[in-house]
């Protein structure tokens, strides 16, 4: 009697659960086919030493995508930030929400929506002992029948041979300094402060020019920078105010030789393909009229001769005219250069000559630190950045550090310096002498090398 009771009363039990209102729900839908793809971007904003090291921000853009054919809501980010030891570590705010490319608000997403997301995390020196940051993004969101759908991040990169889901990883080796090689070079104003600022990278390559117009009032201040790619080519150069907006920005192109076919909208071109010079087309123009039995031709264009170490051997204004007689076929033309600007940087700067005067150079023997054969002066009279004004600078890029610049006796300009340890210059004078005499001496330039602290 007593099993008899208990079976009633399971089968009662059974019953009565099965009709739970509760429970009286459908089962969620399996075939919602819901889908996310998230990707995690990372951009480095670097200090002045044009190195990744300590105190630069990584900008992590978090791209969060709905693939599938259904709504998603409760969309929720959260990171996994560790170092090459595996310390973990912390972003410097959480996840923040930008915006969705449907209007959707931050924790829903429209079917094919995109919602973007950013972060950033400035790196320590532990982070450049451990030798690299790794960021893994991971992604629910909820659909309508209540499932719970999960995807991690990429790294958007796919050249790596990696086409699934992978950390998005930042490597640091922060170099060691070289005491020998040049930081940064300030020239100075009459008041001893800094006009021009030269930046260079770890390599001694020229890469930022702090620029100030003393020929405006109040003084304008502009910022160049330049963009190297990995064979050491300029690819861009860009011109920005003093708070870094920029002015206006440059690409630059090569062809399979290596010369320069494009800067900006302007168009690079050999001429008749010439392989010694060629010309800026976009500035070239061209007149063409007949009288008689004589057709003409004049044309007029910047010039630039070239040679297999030196993009820019010397540029001038050129003129050309020709004469074809239609009926004789006879044919004559004439060219000539104007306003002959050298560009020669394979050893010291000897001489600047006119069709009127000759300005001559002297130097000294002590190795000048911002010469290269591969700085960026070399490209100067093609993108004149300063309209003119890299004059001075291009008396001081030579091998040895310049001690005149002879105009025409008695006017002149004496330099000279103090050296380092290195029997480097670490500051320089300059001394206008006329026919009154010599005018008091004053600072002209301080040089700084890797390692030493840089005064604002």
């Amino acid at each position: 009697m007593i099993r008899l009771l208990t079976i009633i009363s399971l089968i009662f039990f059974f019953f009565s659960c099965s009709d739970n209102s509760d429970d009286n729900q459908s089962p969620p839908n399996i075939n919602e086919n819901a889908g996310l793809e998230v990707t995690n971007i990372v951009e480095v904003t670097s200090d002045e030493n044009n190195f990744l090291g300590v105190d630069d921000v990584l900008t992590y853009t978090i791209s969060v995508k709905n693939m599938g054919e259904v709504v998603l809501s409760n969309v929720s980010l959260s990171y996994f930030l560790i170092d090459n030891d595996d310390n973990v570590l912390s972003l410097n705010s959480p996840v923040n929400f930008v915006s969705s490319d449907s209007g959707s608000s931050d924790g829903s997403l429209l079917v094919n929506e995109t919602a973007i997301y950013n972060a950033t995390y400035t790196i320590t020196q532990t982070d450049v002992d451990a030798g690299g940051i790794s960021n893994t993004i991971s992604v629910n969101a909820t659909t309508p029948n209540g499932n719970i759908i999960i995807d991690v991040s990429d790294d958007g990169i796919d050249t790596d041979g990696n086409l699934t889901d992978d950390a998005t990883i930042t490597n640091l080796t922060e170099p060691t300094t070289d005491s020998t090689i040049i930081s940064q070079f300030h020239i100075l104003n009459s008041d001893g402060d800094p006009y021009i600022k030269m930046y260079f990278d770890y390599y001694g390559q020229l890469y930022k020019i702090y620029y100030t117009d003393i020929r405006t009032q109040p003084h304008n201040i502009y910022i160049y920078d330049f963009e190297f790619d990995s064979e050491q080519r300029l690819v861009n150069y860009s011109k920005n105010d003093v708070n870094g907006v920029p002015l206006w920005s440059s690409n630059i192109t090569y062809n399979s030789e290596n010369r320069i076919m494009s800067i900006g909208s302007r168009q690079i071109e050999f001429f008749d393909d010439d392989p010694d010079y060629y010309i800026d087309s976009t500035n070239y123009t061209e007149d063409v009229w007949t009288d008689g039995n004589i057709e003409y031709t004049e044309a007029y264009f910047a010039k630039y001769i070239i040679s297999s170490t030196n993009p820019m051997l010397s540029v001038c204004s050129y003129f050309y005219t020709s004469e074809y007689n239609t009926v004789t076929d006879e044919f004559s033309e004439f060219g000539s250069c104007g306003d002959m600007f050298w560009n020669g940087y394979s050893g010291n700067v000897t001489s600047d000559c006119s069709d009127t005067d000759c300005v001559a150079f002297s130097h000294d023997n002590i190795t000048n630190p911002l010469y290269s054969t591969t700085n960026l002066i070399n490209l100067f009279p093609l993108i004149d950045p300063f309209i003119g004004n890299y004059n001075p600078i291009f008396y001081l890029f030579s091998q040895n550090n310049l001690t005149l610049i002879n105009y025409s006796d008695p006017s002149m300009i004496t330099f000279s310096y103090t050296l380092n340890g290195n029997n480097l210059p670490e500051s320089s004078t300059r001394q206008y002498i006329d026919e009154l005499g010599p005018q008091p001496e004053r600072a002209f330039g301080n040089y700084y090398y890797q390692g030493d602290v840089i005064p604002d």
